[in-house]
């Protein structure tokens, strides 16, 4: 110090100061720490200063040292005096006093130390416990990694990883009906959890409502009340009430305007110019707009916004008089449940398409595809099934001679299709064709229709997220979206299973292997786990999402209904029973059947013929049961029937499907025959519905048991022959009196 003491006395002046901090760093290297050049300074000027300032009294108070100062200190740069629970400064202002963790007496430098350790212990905690997970078997795994995905406090429940048992845990599985009589009473846990971390988009661990359904709780009488108080039985399905959607009105034809279409474009529309029948342009738009707006999201047989372009500037491009008929003819069907339009509007428009067909039915053309479409969907809404069949019969030859779908199914080079626009409508023709043929084998259980969807379209698919990517200018309208796309992924693999189980005389459980099931399975899995997120199961689906997850649901069902009760285990599924997966898929119907009849109830949604055959699968399980389910199945049950009668077709087709389920209720045991006659009133009184017993009913299958060995007589037409279970003709004199 003698060098360095001489050498501060000559430094004066201020410039001189980061040398004499140099200087020391490098001398004295045991010199206390400073912490800037602030210290060196006041040092200087200590030593420098005049005598006289030395004798001047210091009035300045000194500062009282604490540990730590509080956030609100902190932020604000204020003399903070570390009091607990609240310094002086925050007790004055009445502000929150917060130390962050930093105890009193303690600096935030040993707070920070003590934190990071209680992390690093975490940490190790956590580490030990995965290597605990690593160890068990693959069950007890999973049933740990469930209860981690419930818990409320996933590190408090992975904590009590060695100290807790598993089978003391209270396992969370999915509410799952259970629909078999020959099924085991306790429930598949390991499956189902299996299927849940693997496959979260189809099998979510997750309940759809707010709280589990407690059949006890539901009202006795809750569906006999008006369609428009939602808010009880709604509250105990779901766990909270769901806004109706505005309704138009509509008298002799006039509409009440809305302000929302679902195409701006329809405000522009001359509906004379494309039909003789005598319809306001409002009434016309809103019919479309409908249509866009529920079947047409998921069937899709033309695309929307090219048809919707044409039709407002009267271009015969990718619309035409027989194109514009045939959908309104199907959309009036379905929309005269929601408000009341001509009794004969819908026959009208079917009298000009037939009129306009005739005339055009030699030339092959996409319009003319897609025109046979819609009247097939209009003749099924209307039950008119042998028209149907005619109109889908020709609808798949003529997309066979165009080379859409089959054996000799092209390309978009091989058909010289190079503008987006014409692949666009090609691609939405075919695979709305074939989709639809898949579906109708599916329910009708019709074989002849195999040879038209032996091969699935080459062209790609509408709405493929990579189409517009390559024509950046061809993007869809608003109100579609990436449903139809999947739903043209899903239905290849649903073909396959068709083409196997349903060939002449065959029985399944015989002429297809377990392994082809197996197969199958894994197919359908892998299409679940490349879903985008936005169509994952939650509360808050779109109708046409819901559809799709029932569609995935009812291919699992029918492909492992033929191998039930045998014994059977699935190598691929760890041993797994088909049984197991075909309660997994059965329990996820009925969820979404009651999510979407509360959710969409009085609105268009529940009249789409999408719809159709979700309430039937939801009536089919309902019947199969313990008997402590009893209650909760004949809820269902009732859920379905009236979810049917809701359905926008004419009286005579859905109540022979209603009728045909309850001749089911009785053989299966669900109900006697009185609870079926009074059940069966009261569906039927609150719709209103006026019998028909000449109707030859409908030969869609609903009895999806007998349909494994006996398709021709598990239809809706083949089961109201035995009338007299239910004495229907004097059952509905009864309903339909005041």
């Amino acid at each position: 110090m003698a060098m360095v003491e001489p050498f501060l006395a000559q430094c004066t002046k201020v410039f001189h100061i980061k040398l004499v901090i140099e200087v020391l760093i490098v001398l004295v290297p045991s010199t206390p720490r400073v912490t800037g050049y602030s210290h060196a300074f006041r040092n200087m000027e200590d030593q420098t200063e005049s005598p006289d300032r030395e004798t001047q009294p210091q009035h300045s108070k000194r500062r009282v040292a604490v540990s730590s100062a509080c956030q609100r200190c902190r932020k604000r740069k204020l003399r903070c005096d570390g009091q607990r629970p609240a310094c002086a400064n925050c007790a004055k202002h009445d502000a929150t006093c917060d130390y962050e963790n930093v105890r009193a007496n303690e600096t935030r430098a040993v707070a920070a130390k003590r934190h990071a350790a209680s992390l690093q212990a975490q940490i190790d905690g956590i580490l030990n416990n995965l290597t605990e997970l690593k160890l068990m078997s693959d069950d007890d795994a999973l049933a740990w990694l469930s209860k981690l995905r419930s818990a409320s406090d996933p590190l408090a429940a992975l904590s009590s990883l060695k100290k807790e048992p598993i089978d003391d845990w209270p396992i969370a599985t999915s509410r799952q009906p259970p629909v078999l009589n020959s099924a085991p009473t306790t429930p598949y846990p390991n499956l189902e959890m299996r299927l849940s971390l693997q496959h979260p988009h189809l099998y979510p661990s997750t309940p759809l409502y707010g709280h589990s359904v407690n059949s006890s709780r539901l009202p006795k009488d809750a569906f006999n009340e008006s369609l428009d108080d939602r808010s009880e039985l709604e509250i105990l399905i779901r766990g909270y009430a769901t806004d109706m959607l505005p309704r138009s009105k509509a008298l002799s034809g006039e509409v009440e305007w809305q302000a929302e279409l679902c195409d701006s474009r329809l405000r522009q529309l001359d509906i004379s110019h494309w039909t003789p029948v005598n319809i306001s342009d409002e009434l016309a738009a809103q019919l479309l707009s409908h249509y866009f707006s529920t079947d047409h999201r998921l069937l899709s047989p033309f695309d929307a916004d090219l048809f919707i372009d044409d039709l407002t500037s009267r271009t015969l491009r990718f619309c035409s008089p027989l194109l514009v008929n045939s959908v309104l003819a199907w959309t009036c069907t379905t929309y005269s449940t929601s408000i009341e339009l001509p009794a004969d509007l819908a026959s009208k428009f079917v009298t000009v398409a037939e009129r306009l067909l005739r005339s055009d039915e030699n030339n092959a053309s996409v319009l003319n595809v897609a025109s046979l479409f819609c009247l097939t969907l209009a003749s099924i809404c209307s039950g008119r099934d042998m028209a149907a069949m005619t109109y889908l019969r020709q609808t798949l030859e003529m997309a066979i001679l165009l080379r859409l779908h089959g054996e000799n199914s092209a390309t978009t080079a091989q058909l010289g299709l190079f503008h987006p626009h014409w692949i666009r409508a090609y691609g939405y023709v075919a695979w709305g064709s074939y989709n639809f043929a898949c579906v109708h084998m599916s329910h009708y259980r019709i074989a002849e229709f195999q040879k038209y969807v032996a091969r699935a379209p080459q062209l790609p698919i509408p709405g493929d997220q990579a189409l517009y990517e390559i024509f950046p200018d061809s993007s869809p309208p608003p109100y579609m979206d990436q449903t139809f796309a999947q739903y043209c992924r899903l239905l290849p693999i649903n073909e396959g299973i068709l083409y196997a189980y349903l060939g002449p005389g065959c029985a399944p459980d015989k002429a297809v292997p377990l392994a082809f099931a197996e197969e199958k399975y894994q197919r359908l899995l892998e299409w679940a786990d490349q879903l985008p997120h936005s169509l994952a199961r939650t509360p808050d689906m779109a109708h046409h999402m819901i559809v799709l997850h029932v569609s995935f649901h009812s291919m699992v069902m029918e492909l492992f209904r033929p191998f039930l009760f045998k014994n059977l285990k699935l190598a691929s599924l760890a041993n797994a029973r088909p049984e197991e997966v075909f309660l997994a898929s059965s329990a996820r119907i009925v969820e979404v059947t009651r999510l979407y009849y509360t959710k969409f109830r009085g609105t268009p949604f529940t009249r789409t013929a999408t719809w159709l055959i979700a309430p039937i699968y939801t009536a089919n399980i309902s019947l199969r049961g313990s008997p402590d389910t009893w209650v909760q199945r004949k809820q269902d049950f009732e859920l379905a029937m009236r979810s049917l009668m809701e359905i926008g077709m004419i009286a005579a087709m859905k109540e022979g499907i209603v009728r045909g389920s309850f001749v089911m209720a009785v053989n299966y045991g669900l109900l006697s025959r009185g609870e079926a006659r009074e059940m069966l009133h009261q569906v039927l009184a609150a719709k209103g519905s006026t019998f028909q017993p000449d109707h030859p009913g409908t030969v869609l299958t609903i009895d999806f048991e007998r349909a494994v060995d006996d398709p021709t007589n598990s239809s809706a037409q083949a089961l109201l022959k035995d009338t007299s279970l239910l004495m229907t003709e004097k059952l509905h004199a009864r309903a339909s009196s005041p």
